[in-house]
């Protein structure tokens, strides 16, 4: 009886923070799709160094959009030698909760020398500095609310607990 108690107890608690871990993967599923940015002015558009002369054609600027977020930096791409006057859209590769982001990074990829042209901190669909507006597309996917989960201190503690139980349960076998 008192057996049968105990795994009614672990059962419950197992239950329960299924249910935290569901709802908690919930709230945190919504991921960066893409970032289009704009420039709106004041002021001129950062241009290309040119040389001597040398790379007049390639004067317009080339644009990278970095995302550091929790894990690191994810680098979206360079377009070379485009304005951003009527927008330019950068597709996010990776599954990064919009809620993990610490700034979004617009840099004037130069050859020499790479300048950061606005630095902008996540906090609605649109976001504007240096001139320039973000605007943040995101949408919801359980695969970004698992691994928002699964990066916390809490998700790394249940995925250990959970390899651990595996390998006694099957070391049990072995050895029952």
């Amino acid at each position: 009886m008192k057996r049968k108690k105990l795994t009614l107890t672990a059962a419950s608690v197992v239950g329960v923070l299924a249910l935290v871990f569901l709802v908690l993967s919930a709230i945190n599923s919504e991921g960066i799709d893409s970032v289009t940015v704009t420039f709106v002015g004041p002021g001129d558009e950062v241009r290309d160094n040119v040389v001597l002369g040398i790379g007049k054609e390639d004067e317009r600027p080339d644009y990278r959009l970095d995302i550091v977020h929790g894990q690191g930096r994810h680098r979206c791409g360079t377009v070379l030698n485009r304005s951003a006057a009527e927008g330019i859209t950068f597709t996010v590769a990776d599954d990064i909760s919009i809620s993990r982001v610490q700034e979004l990074v617009l840099v004037e990829d130069d050859k020499l020398q790479d300048d950061t042209v606005a630095r902008v901190q996540p906090s609605g669909e649109t976001i504007s500095a240096g001139g320039y507006r973000f605007d943040v597309t995101t949408s919801r996917s359980f695969k970004v609310g698992l691994d928002w989960f699964f990066s916390t201190e809490v998700g790394k503690a249940i995925s250990l607990g959970i390899t651990i139980g595996i390998v006694v349960v099957i070391l049990a076998m072995f050895f029952a």
